[in-house]
């Protein structure tokens, strides 16, 4: 685990990316599809807008990464909840 390397410019790359696609496909490509699927309208997407669920979906993953990596730091193994993600 010593020889373990990251490429952090190709880390924040992907990231940059995956939002950008995600940006584009539900939101110019086929917002009005998806909304339509889920059974959402225009007024009820600007009520909504406080809800915390997309916050929590992000900060999870991040906070049991930063475990992960601060793990590998220390020079240790990963905890085993870690492994799962």
């Amino acid at each position: 685990m010593n020889n373990f390397r990251i490429n952090h410019l190709a880390v924040w790359v992907s990231i940059i990316v995956m939002h950008a696609i995600g940006f584009l496909w539900y939101g110019i490509l086929f917002a009005k599809q998806w909304m339509a699927m889920v059974g959402l309208d225009d007024a009820s997407m600007q009520e909504d807008s406080g809800d915390f669920g997309p916050w929590i979906m992000n900060a999870v993953p991040l906070l049991l990464q930063f475990t992960f990596w601060h793990g590998c730091l220390q020079g240790s193994e990963p905890p085993a909840y870690t492994l799962l993600v």
